[in-house]
């Protein structure tokens, strides 16, 4: 059954911050409050994850770095980014794309970035189901509007069917189209795409005549089962009707969320990277005229020095090994209590199956317990901020509660 069956798909019910707001007001009252709403990184004693460059940098330059910085980051920036990403890989795509580049105010600006800049007013804009919520606020604000398609099929896998039948009926009306793809980890899932999946995208977008934007959302590049070159190595495979964008997050990258840190790039021809850049320029200055510096300066010190990007990705490594033995206790008791899961490897949520979720999850507000209803029959837990200790009472609280209901 296709989950766009759902009539909630189109309005996510389970609103994140408000359930967070709940959550962080139940706390303050009842100690034994588990809160899964929202997907931020904490470490066992319920701390942020702090990366010691990023404390370092901080505590030695935060007083420094109050000018106004470049309004699409600076060449530095962009370098720092693009080296950190590409690897080895840098040369080549350098030397093959014009690489537009503007920085933005995170993950969730980069978004907005993509889809004020490349869709046309009142254009349609493909977004998977489930999906960020986020998506649909963006889109409207940039004066689009949203189309789902369907994320994950019956048998678990990517929907690509589902998908080519939306794009065929949306080159119909549209010569642009811009395709949303979160991957890897996506949020609300943790569904990571498969080397079938991929080559099945690619054969869908290569059908098409239209030309189609796909703005890899790449928030959780770092939590996925492969190098994260594989997502830029597999955008340069694909046909020549398609530009790639990349939305990045240092959110979630260095766990500095409030520094509101990102960017948003793509492989271009020239023409379109000088219009892209002239465009961000423009589009930073009306809104917000910069950066925030202190991002951009702990960007800078943490990717454009080797030994402090070593050690970043050796303390990276530590944490990715708490989060998958989080994601695996989670994921075995929600089974063992009789729940089905949708794939996920070593991402910030695990998502599973419930009927009545939205009531389920009203319920389980009552014992202090904050999920996200995504629809009437997914439940998303965030479990990048939930300990071992909570992890290992969450299945049985939520099955008795369940059972309660029936």
């Amino acid at each position: 059954m296709s989950l766009l069956n759902n009539k909630e798909h189109d309005s996510m019910r389970g609103d994140i911050l408000s359930i967070s707001a709940r959550a962080k007001k139940a706390k303050l009252e009842f100690k034994d409050t588990i809160d899964g709403s929202v997907g931020a990184f904490y470490s066992e004693d319920k701390k942020l994850i702090l990366y010691s460059g990023v404390d370092k940098y901080l505590k030695d330059n935060a007083s420094k770095e109050l000018a106004y910085p470049p309004c699409t980051g600076g060449d530095k920036y962009k370098e720092s980014i693009l080296k950190y990403l590409l690897q080895e890989k840098y040369k080549y795509f350098n030397d093959k794309y014009s690489i537009g580049f503007s920085s933005t105010l995170g993950g969730t600006g980069a978004c907005y970035f993509a889809f004020k800049l490349f869709s046309n007013p009142q254009d349609s804009i493909l977004v998977p189901f489930p999906g960020w919520p986020n998506y649909d606020l963006l889109i409207s604000t940039a004066g689009s509007k949203v189309i789902k398609y369907n994320l994950i099929d019956e048998h678990g896998k990517f929907d690509y069917l589902n998908l080519e039948n939306k794009i065929n009926d949306l080159a119909k009306i549209q010569k642009d189209i811009i395709l949303v793809i979160n991957d890897p980890a996506e949020n609300p899932t943790g569904y990571s795409m498969s080397k079938e999946d991929l080559n099945n995208l690619k054969n869908v977008l290569a059908k098409t005549n239209a030309h189609v934007i796909v703005l890899f959302d790449i928030a959780y590049i770092n939590y996925g089962p492969n190098d994260p070159l594989y997502i830029f190595e597999y955008a340069d495979t694909l046909s020549e009707n398609v530009t790639s964008l990349f939305a990045f997050s240092l959110s979630k990258t260095l766990s500095v969320y409030g520094l509101r840190g990102g960017a948003l790039f793509g492989f271009m021809k020239k023409d379109e990277c000088d219009s892209f850049t002239k465009g961000a320029n423009k589009l930073a200055r009306g809104i917000y005229s910069c950066p925030t510096s202190v991002s951009i300066g702990v960007a800078n010190n943490i990717f454009s020095n080797k030994d402090n990007t070593k050690k970043f990705n050796s303390e990276l490594e530590n944490n990715l090994r708490l989060l998958r033995k989080r994601d695996s206790l989670l994921i075995n008791g929600l089974k063992e209590v009789g729940f089905k899961i949708i794939q996920t490897t070593s991402s910030f949520y695990v998502t599973f199956y419930a009927n009545n979720a939205y009531e389920l999850a009203e319920k389980l507000e009552s014992k202090h317990v904050f999920l996200v209803p995504l629809s009437n029959n997914l439940i998303r837990i965030a479990v990048s901020g939930l300990n071992i200790e909570e992890i290992s009472k969450l299945p049985s609280i939520i099955k008795e509660t369940y059972n309660e209901q029936w």
